[in-house]
């Protein structure tokens, strides 16, 4: 009789290395989400208190623009965010304007439309705005001119997305992101790749293994995405540390790494080379 020996299943090679990326890819996103975790915060909260504020306690039936403009204007990334909603607010003024006048005016259509939405993006072009502010203009005088028209619906507009605005900005400076943290941790991140970059292209320079020094060689290519994001940081961090009292006292520590940014950048492309 043959003996039947039991099924073992192994894992192959493929197998584990898939799951190695899997738990790669889950512990990159868990990290994109912890450092989002505010931001969403943010968003959430003045989506409500703009709503509650335009609604309840100005009562105006359809308030759309607040949460809309203090989600827009908080944004989800970390930068300059002030500008962003005073440009946000203005966009929305005057896309809202335009949009009424021409509509109360001729009524909508195809061609209606395509005239507020030209004449509200060269409005914003002609007052020197920023691209945000033009294709904000463009989307409400959209939304204006395609949305059921209803009396005193204009003033209100205007209303609700300066409310939006201003919550966004409250924001920003009640539950602000630490403005060192980021900024330190891109810093952090670049210097770790710098050094795990040179000790590999010694190590390939040494084993006469061109592959380990043409990887050396990218990933230091690659830091130039961290050296922007940590530009950001340091912009997003100057301004939170101007408008949230709770890091007035982070200025230092901000210009401390600010002033290492150029630096740090020389490095990087001193090693690249």
């Amino acid at each position: 009789m043959s003996e039947h020996k039991p099924f073992v299943a192994v894992a192959t090679p493929v197998v584990a290395a898939a799951k190695v990326t899997t738990v790669g890819r889950y512990r990159a996103s868990i990290e994109r989400l912890r450092l989002s975790a505010i931001p969403i915060i943010q968003c959430a909260l003045g989506a409500a208190l703009a709503w509650f504020i335009a609604h309840d306690l100005v009562h105006h039936v359809e308030p759309f623009f607040a949460p809309t403009a203090a989600v827009v204007s908080i944004g989800i990334s970390f930068g300059a965010r002030v500008r962003r909603s005073v440009e946000l607010v203005v966009g929305v003024a005057v896309g809202i304007g335009i949009g009424d006048l021409f509509i109360a005016q001729v009524g909508t259509g195809v061609w209606q439309v395509g005239l507020v939405v030209g004449g509200a993006m060269a409005v914003s072009v002609f007052l020197g705005s920023g691209a945000l502010m033009t294709m904000q203009a463009a989307g409400s005088a959209v939304l204006v001119s395609t949305l059921n028209q209803a009396p005193g619906a204009g003033p209100n507009r205007m209303i609700d997305a300066l409310i939006g605005g201003l919550v966004g900005v409250l924001m920003v400076a009640l539950i602000p992101l630490h403005p060192v943290r980021r900024a330190r941790e891109h810093a952090a991140a670049v210097l770790s790749v710098m050094s795990k970059s040179m000790i590999a292209c010694a190590d390939g320079l040494l084993e006469q293994n061109s592959t380990k020094v043409s990887d050396s060689l990218s990933a230091v290519r690659d830091t130039q995405p961290q050296i922007d994001a940590l530009r950001d940081a340091l912009a997003g961090g100057r301004e939170i540390s101007r408008i949230s009292p709770l890091y007035w006292n982070s200025r230092k520590r901000l210009q401390r790494i600010h002033n290492a940014a150029d630096p740090l950048d020389n490095a990087v492309r001193n090693t690249r080379v």
